[in-house]
């Protein structure tokens, strides 16, 4: 009775997504929530679209027609919300070695220092997010790419060796002069040639 039960609360979720993505009409929606590890919030009808998701990290997605807004740090009230992903006590290293396609984006603080916020897409459909402080990968949120770039980075997942990223707009976390690597891994050796800043910030904190 409990796995039937557990399987219908699944397939009604699969719905629910499906329903969202097609009514909302942003592509590759579902695939963004499955992989940043949304959950619904506010719901009261079973399968209608949802309008609001939380992350892990107390950050809270609210849809509306083609556009797809992330609010940073909502309240504990509003997000109750645990993680269940069953890697969440692996250090860095160990979620490399399940990793297949990282997107970083490396830029100056405001402290004048090269800094870098990396994004592991691994082999279970997850993307794991780290941001560099004090020579310490600290595990923050996905969504701080915004759509454009998590959209990016699951369209290109099984397809890019790697690639340099010309995007104006700047991502939530404050990082400037930032560039934006989207790359296998492990890392194309010429990579290191290309984008030198990777060679300081991987021997140092890995």
């Amino acid at each position: 009775m409990i796995l039937i039960q557990i399987w219908i609360f699944n397939m009604s979720i699969e719905i629910i997504k499906n329903n969202t993505e097609a009514f909302f009409e942003i592509k590759n929606l579902k695939k963004i929530i499955e992989y940043c590890d949304l959950y619904i919030t506010h719901k009261k009808n079973k399968y209608l679209p949802a309008k609001k998701w939380n992350d892990a990290f107390h950050n809270q997605v609210i849809l509306s027609k083609q556009n797809f807004q992330v609010n940073e740090f909502v309240t504990e009230q509003e997000n109750n919300f645990i993680s269940y992903d069953l890697y969440i006590g692996l250090d860095l290293n160990e979620i490399l070695k399940i990793t297949k396609t990282i997107m970083l984006v490396i830029g100056i603080t405001e402290f004048n220092n090269i800094n870098c916020y990396l994004n592991c897409l691994c082999f279970d459909k997850k993307i794991r997010s780290y941001y560099l402080n004090d020579n310490e990968w600290m595990k923050v949120s996905p969504l701080h790419l915004g759509y454009e770039l998590l959209n990016e980075l699951i369209i290109n997942e099984d397809t890019i060796t790697y690639n340099v990223i010309n995007y104006e707009h700047q991502i939530l976390i404050p990082l400037f002069n930032q560039k934006i690597v989207l790359a296998k891994y492990p890392f194309n050796k010429f990579l290191f040639n290309e984008v030198p800043e990777l060679n300081d910030i991987f021997e140092k904190s890995i």
